[in-house]
């Protein structure tokens, strides 16, 4: 498997997001998920979260909740 990285960055949002995962779709899209919306590392009340880029990861549409 080969990887590689397109560019370094992080979610701007006012609360913690962790673990995320980034994909490539057939027609192109970056696709990344995380778990968001937590108070800090350890927290009962996060969400999943997914985020789509249409321009290989230059700006990102989202987030939109997986999970409640």
């Amino acid at each position: 498997m080969k990887i590689t990285v397109i560019r370094k960055g992080k979610i701007d949002h006012p609360t913690y997001h962790g673990w995320p995962t980034v994909t490539r779709t057939k027609d192109n899209k970056l696709i990344a998920v995380c778990s968001g919306n937590r108070q800090k590392h350890i927290c009962p009340y996060g969400r999943v979260w997914m985020y789509v880029s249409d321009d290989n990861g230059k700006t990102w549409n989202g987030p939109k909740a997986l999970s409640s």
